[in-house]
């Protein structure tokens, strides 16, 4: 097992023990995904997990 298939088990598996609480579980399943997603690559990567940097986090500050 590779370490997206990995990750998209723990996904999985966290997802279905979550959809009690959540209204809209065709949007919560889709973002949760996007953002396992994002927290596989960024350990692939090497980068620290859960360290959102913002959505214009590569914008330049004047």
């Amino acid at each position: 097992m590779d370490i997206i298939d990995a990750g998209l088990e723990y996904w999985w598996r966290w997802f279905c023990s979550q959809q009690a609480w959540t209204k809209v579980p065709g949007h919560s399943q889709s973002l949760s995904e996007t953002i396992t997603v994002t927290y596989i690559a960024d350990f692939a990567s090497g980068n620290p997990w859960h360290q959102w940097k913002g959505a214009f986090s590569n914008v330049k500050k004047s």
